[in-house]
């Protein structure tokens, strides 16, 4: 574990171990942790340790693996993802595998990841600051990933624990079904507008330096994105064109191919979804062209 403060850890995801991520300790009068995909032994280690709450962040497996080894603790996250938190089979719904018939992949999926119905005691709030003792975290509903992502303010260590807001150079994940890019366009706005001494991702090393700048690039690259596929509308196409196009995910096809195919569906879509919303592109009789 890496202190931030005295009562703050980042505990660093085991990548040899997926899927995964890092979670944040938080070790005063309350004992708190967010997410929890850290490694199954770890994770395990900190079940044990006595954890009165557990936060997910967000829905997704890399952030809720090991959710089932917390048996007695709270189990707390925004009301939007906990349905899929639940329900194994909601999330699955939620991502868009039914719905682009990934039936078969969606529950090979739940049988590998052996996920399981879990228990949410409790839902947390926008703007709710959780008083755990000496430290304070505000919960920052933070959607577009995910509609229930949240990420986590420290104002007096003016830390961002930002989950899946991630800064990478790989620009933001927006390859489910309920993924909006208006909603995460906000999110890395609102993020910004912070100023955060501190960002702590979900998927990699602290962030110290340049961030204003690293928030700048991973939104420029959302918009990089946006444009890929504007351009490729040049030329009138329906959507099963745009997915052979493999603009997104199409090194990723083999040998997995139905898999990244989704990702490709539902990547396309939202794009799609978003400039429409922007009246760039318009959508007849199964023809998506610009206006």
């Amino acid at each position: 574990m890496i202190p931030v403060s005295d009562k703050v850890f980042l505990v660093e995801s085991h990548k040899a171990e997926h899927p995964y991520c890092n979670c944040l300790l938080i070790n005063d009068e309350v004992r708190v942790l967010i997410d929890n995909s850290c490694g199954r032994k770890k994770a395990s280690s900190l079940a044990n340790s006595g954890i009165d709450i557990l936060i997910n962040s967000h829905f997704h497996i890399d952030h809720t693996m090991n959710n089932d080894l917390f048996v007695d603790s709270q189990v707390w996250a925004h009301e939007l993802d906990a349905p899929a938190i639940r329900d194994p089979i909601v999330g699955m719904e939620m991502a868009g595998f039914f719905e682009y018939q990934h039936d078969e992949i969606a529950y090979s999926f739940i049988d590998s990841h052996r996920m399981k119905p879990g228990k949410v005691n409790k839902y947390i709030v926008d703007g709710e600051v959780l008083d755990l003792g000496s430290t304070k975290i505000k919960v920052l509903h933070a959607p577009g990933h995910t509609p229930g992502h949240c990420v986590f303010w420290a104002d007096d260590l003016e830390m961002l624990f930002s989950v899946d807001i991630t800064l990478s150079a790989q620009g933001p994940w927006i390859a489910n079904s309920c993924s909006r890019i208006s909603d995460y366009i906000s999110t890395i706005k609102m993020c910004q507008s912070l100023h955060p001494k501190i960002v702590i991702p979900g998927h990699d090393d602290i962030i110290t330096e340049n961030i204003p700048e690293r928030f700048s690039d991973f939104l420029a690259k959302l918009f990089l994105d946006v444009e890929k596929v504007l351009l490729e509308l040049k030329t009138p196409l329906t959507f099963s064109q745009l997915v052979d196009k493999q603009l997104f995910w199409g090194k990723g096809w083999i040998p997995y191919r139905e898999f990244f195919l989704f990702f490709e569906e539902t990547t396309i879509a939202n794009h799609l979804t978003y400039l429409i919303e922007q009246n760039l592109v318009k959508h007849v009789d199964g023809i998506y062209f610009r206006c």
